[in-house]
């Protein structure tokens, strides 16, 4: 029996099996067979808009979706690494049921002393708690912007030396 791969963690399918003597076809016994769908765990963490960029001092966010792809419900634990800028993750953790998805917010702040052009990598990881091997990423990149300053002369006009 092949288990169809929509089906869900802990759906069951049975299955009865005959058999006859061929010698005597009046004999005859039955067995049932139940296959159960085991839970397989998968998911998918992504941006939208992976790549932002802001003035120094600036707080960013970015929005993260994580969607189960399990067949089961499962408990997503996030992770931000990799990071040298403040990286703030309000949610560690979400619980979704097959095929649900959500949204979580994650804040990247450019240092005040920040050069222009200067960028900073995380990378936001979600660890399915089903299985702890089963994991999927998103990087994001926060870039400083290139900042001018302009000095104007400051030209005087002294009209009480007219008169």
């Amino acid at each position: 029996m092949t288990v169809p791969s929509d089906a869900m963690a802990g759906e069951q399918d049975l299955a009865t099996v005959t058999a006859t003597s061929q010698g005597n076809p009046v004999k005859s016994d039955q067995a049932v067979l139940t296959t159960t769908a085991l839970a397989t765990y998968s998911m998918d963490c992504s941006s939208d808009n992976p790549a932002l960029s802001g003035l120094a001092g600036q707080k960013l966010t970015y929005t993260v979706t994580l969607t189960n792809t399990s067949n089961t419900t499962d408990t997503i634990v996030l992770d931000a690494s990799g990071n040298s800028w403040t990286t703030n993750l309000p949610v560690t953790e979400a619980t979704l049921g097959a095929g649900e998805s959500t949204q979580v917010i994650v804040y990247v702040t450019i240092p005040a002393d920040a050069a222009g052009g200067e960028y900073d990598t995380a990378t936001i990881t979600a660890t399915s708690q089903g299985d702890p091997g089963v994991s999927d990423s998103a990087t994001l990149t926060t870039t400083a912007l290139v900042t001018f300053k302009i000095y104007m002369p400051l030209v005087g006009n002294d009209s009480s030396s007219l008169e």
